[in-house]
């Protein structure tokens, strides 16, 4: 069943429906798109805004220049008068319909302006004058302004001025301007095709260089659900970091991946451990109490003597084991230290005081001596009960393996910067230089042999170690073989 169900897993994981990689390529694709198109579209606005605005002008220039010299006529404009105002030299062309056609860029030149035509009508709105071979309907006076009109399928501008005389005020014609928009307009229609190509074009691209650089963003998050994936099919094996080169937020994940899994790995092996370590410890208790009941139940309950010495070991043993399983429960709960305990402080000389007035009146016979070199003042940030713990758990650990003669202990206290440092010295057996980078490990004695004989569960250290960490202290230990033992722990003073 769990198989089947991490199966399962790692086909949804491995495939997913909706991938990140696919929507961010469409997206950045999009994106460009977009972008390029309200670009083109703005770009080719503002260039059509600016053309009209610029054709209008010089429609109303060109307009007063083609009206200043017809106001000086003070008859009404025709076809016979209209070459004198005009100043053209050469001949006029006059077709069937009577009006005159002049084709020659001599009045284009004059009043400056090539791509316009020209018509000018006279006061009865008869057409005799254009540049065009065609006529064009008369419209009435614009106001100054130009319009936009449709005229056989054409579009343009159109501008009409009715012309007075300026020596009789009278009106004696009327001209009309024309702009065909046709040819601006096919220009424009032709640029906005080429914007519309250059999106495409960079929508391509974008989706291609967008996919590129999802394959690079996501590719160290592949490694990463790989990792996890083959965890969760093989969480037995040996767990191998993420390696990612990147120094961005994904490798700043990867990193605290990694931290994470070394971290769940190394509480996977130090239960594997405990479980081992415990069912061990328990198997010779367990295994005293068996055979002594046993013994019990045979024959060894008619006798009184063998009846009080199997029910006294017994009950050692099962004392032993109640501490054992009390000490088990104070390394679990030195794991999980809540927040206010991490915060209160303790006063070291008051506290060590204490603990050596308790730890004189359980062993009388052994000689404590204090050096201490911390002011009264001086407080660390400890839990007061944690502080004592860790004192009568290194005074114990001397008191068991010191030897007969002498029995003396040295306490010393003082000041290291930021620390105050606790030490505990004994003249026992010592330890090897093998055995003291396992000491502090769960059920580890030096020596195996005298295990009975000392007594003890052998965590008495760890937890040491455990608090001292949690603390944010440090522990260390100094010893040589038959010369004895120098246990030092530091622990932070509360900051000023």
């Amino acid at each position: 069943m769990i198989n089947k169900a991490v199966k399962a897993i790692r086909t949804k994981k491995s495939r997913p429906k909706k991938s990140i990689l696919r929507r961010w390529s469409i997206a950045n694709a999009a994106f460009f798109f977009v972008a390029i198109l309200i670009v083109a579209f703005a770009s080719f606005r503002i260039v059509l805004s600016t053309i009209d605005k610029s054709n209008k002008q010089s429609m109303i220039q060109s307009m007063n220049n083609l009206v200043t010299p017809l106001q000086e006529s003070d008859v009404p404009l025709s076809v016979k008068n209209l070459k004198s105002y005009l100043k053209i030299d050469s001949d006029l062309e006059i077709n069937k319909n009577e009006y005159v056609i002049q084709t020659s860029p001599v009045l284009s030149n004059m009043i400056g302006q090539k791509n316009l035509s020209f018509y000018i009508y006279g006061n009865n709105k008869k057409l005799i004058f254009s540049t065009l071979d065609k006529s064009f309907p008369f419209h009435r006076d614009t106001g100054g302004k130009t319009v936009l009109i449709n005229y056989k399928g054409s579009q343009g501008f159109l501008l009409s001025k009715a012309i007075s005389s300026v020596k009789s005020n009278q009106i004696v014609g009327y001209a009309l301007i024309f702009f065909n928009l046709d040819p601006f307009t096919s220009l424009a229609q032709e640029i906005f095709s080429y914007f519309v190509w250059i999106a495409l074009v960079g929508f391509v691209t974008a989706a291609f260089f967008g996919y590129w650089m999802g394959r690079r963003f996501t590719h160290p998050i592949s490694k990463i659900t790989g990792s996890m994936e083959k965890v969760a099919a093989h969480p037995d094996e040996k767990f191998v970091p993420v390696e990612i080169e990147q120094e961005d937020e994904v490798g700043q994940i990867a990193k605290f991946y990694n931290s994470m899994m070394n971290r769940v790995n190394y509480y996977i092996e130090q239960q594997k451990g405990f479980v081992s370590d415990v069912s061990h410890e328990l198997r010779t208790p367990l295994a005293v109490i068996d055979g002594h009941l046993k013994l019990l139940k045979r024959w060894g309950k008619d006798d009184p003597k063998v009846l009080e010495e199997s029910l006294s070991i017994s009950i050692d043993e099962i004392s032993n084991v109640k501490l054992m399983l009390e000490e088990m429960l104070s390394i679990s709960r030195l794991e999980n230290l809540p927040y206010e305990y991490l915060m209160k402080k303790c006063t070291p000389l008051k506290e060590t005081a204490n603990a050596l007035t308790n730890f004189k009146l359980l062993h009388k016979d052994f000689i404590v001596e204090l050096d201490n070199k911390v002011i009264v003042s001086t407080e660390i940030q400890m839990d007061p009960s944690h502080y004592v713990q860790a004192l009568n758990i290194l005074l114990e650990n001397a008191v068991k393996y010191s030897p007969d003669i002498p029995k003396s202990i040295k306490l010393t206290l003082r000041e290291s910067g930021k620390y105050v440092e606790a030490s505990v010295s004994d003249q026992g057996m010592g330890i090897s230089k093998e055995d003291q980078n396992l000491i502090f490990e769960r059920f580890y004695r030096a020596d195996r042999a005298r295990n009975r004989e000392i007594g003890g569960t052998g965590l008495g250290l760890s937890i040491l170690s455990k608090m001292i960490k949690q603390y944010q202290g440090e522990i260390k230990v100094e010893s040589k073989l038959g010369e004895g033992s120098i246990f030092t722990f530091k622990i932070p003073k509360v900051k000023s």
